[in-house]
This record gives structure tokens, sequence and C-alpha cells, in this order.
């Protein structure tokens, strides 16, 4: 990881593979759910970059907020080949780093910002036959109650974006 001279982080190397990542995982149909709670700083960066997406990209979009239960069935009616959950997630990486985590990673470690995993999600549309469940998820760097979003997420904000726009 490199540092710039105003505080940005790059991940240049992560960059480059999780771009290789998405576009391996992502196939037909794609749902892209926006998750996360924007009174709690950094939590809302599933939820800003879903914003950030619409009619940019040949996806369905969906901002779960933080009840992304409640938008299941919408999702199964949707009828896609892949799921792709956006969210705040610590795992223990620098703030801004994004990784995707399929559904195997997520059921043996709780990375979860909420009170319903992203694996308890994951699992019922994985019985729904929705083959393709990920989630993209965002090390935050605050997740106290604010709207401000950090530095880091808002220059992981852009990276992803780009990247998702490049792969739709």
């Amino acid at each position: 990881m490199q540092k710039r001279d105003n505080g940005q982080f790059l991940i240049e190397k992560s960059v480059e593979s999780l771009d290789k990542e998405l576009k391996n995982c992502i196939k037909g149909r794609t749902v892209l759910i926006g998750m996360g709670n924007e009174l709690k700083q950094d939590d809302g960066v599933g939820v800003a970059l879903a914003r950030r997406l619409k009619g940019k990209v040949k996806a369905d979009i969906i901002e779960a907020g933080s009840a992304p239960e409640n938008r299941l069935y919408s999702i199964v009616n949707l009828r896609p080949d892949t799921v792709l959950f956006i969210d705040a997630v610590a795992f223990g990486g620098q703030p801004g780093e994004a990784r995707l985590f399929s559904y195997n990673e997520l059921a043996v470690n709780d990375f979860s910002t909420h009170r319903l995993s992203p694996a308890f999600l994951m699992d019922f549309l994985l019985q729904e036959k929705i083959s393709g469940v990920f989630l993209l998820g965002i090390q935050p760097a605050e997740i106290q109650f604010g709207r401000e979003i950090s530095p880091e997420i808002s220059a992981s904000l852009e990276r992803l974006e780009s990247i998702l726009c490049s792969i739709f």
C-alpha cells in the first residue's frame, strides 16, 4: 500500500486483483445490493456506492440500508444469476480496502457490522438457487454516529465506482 501526500490510500495491487475477481464472479443478470447505516459514518458505504452506480451500470440496484433482509424476496423475484452485496465489513484491513467474500468465507468468519450477518442473507439466496452470491466488503475507518464519510472511504468509493462501471 502507498500513501499520497493528501492522505488518500492507494491499494493498487488489491484494486487490480479485485477487478479480476469481480469480472470472474459476475455472470448474467446481476443485482447490486447497497447495505449499511448512513447515520453511522462509513457504515453507509454500501448504500453510497449503490446510489452512485444508479443509471451508470447495467445491473439492478437496490438500496437496502440497514435492513437488507426486508429486500430478499424482491431480489429473488428479479431472478438474478449473480447477487453482489456491498457493505462496510470489519475484516481487519486498511480503511478503504475492499475485498470480495464468498459465502464459505463468511460462514466461517463473522465480519458484520449488522445484527443479521451477510452470511445469513447469502445462505437464503443460495437456497433460492441463485448460484453467484458474493459480498464486496469495504473496511471502514469510522462507524460512530454521524453522516460524514472518512477520506479513505471517499477515495475507495471513487475506485470502486470506476471498477464496477468498467465491468458493466
